[in-house]
């Protein structure tokens, strides 16, 4: 196993093309996306809009040296359009 970062974004669904381009400059290997996901937050209860309005699911691990860079590509967008993320350790069960 390898020990990574897990980085865990919720972002409107309309802002993630552009996040995944800040994302790409920081040279991470890849990422998980999942659309149109609801729940809860210090907003309120947010339901699937079907489309721009929705929220998305964005998972990157990353090795500890990029997190760094990583979230702080992330930072602007949380600040413009709100959403969460989360950061964690985690282990990569090599194959």
């Amino acid at each position: 196993m390898k020990a990574m970062k897990r980085i865990e974004v919720i972002l409107p669904e309309g802002e993630v093309d552009e996040l995944i381009e800040a994302l790409d400059a920081t040279e991470i290997s890849g990422y998980t996306l999942i659309p149109s996901v609801s729940g809860r937050g210090d907003r309120g209860r947010t339901l699937r809009a079907l489309g721009h309005l929705d929220n998305s699911y964005l998972l990157v691990a990353c090795e500890s040296e990029r997190m760094s860079a990583v979230v702080e590509a992330i930072r602007p967008f949380l600040k413009r359009f709100g959403g969460i993320c989360l950061v964690s350790d985690a282990q990569w069960v090599l194959h």
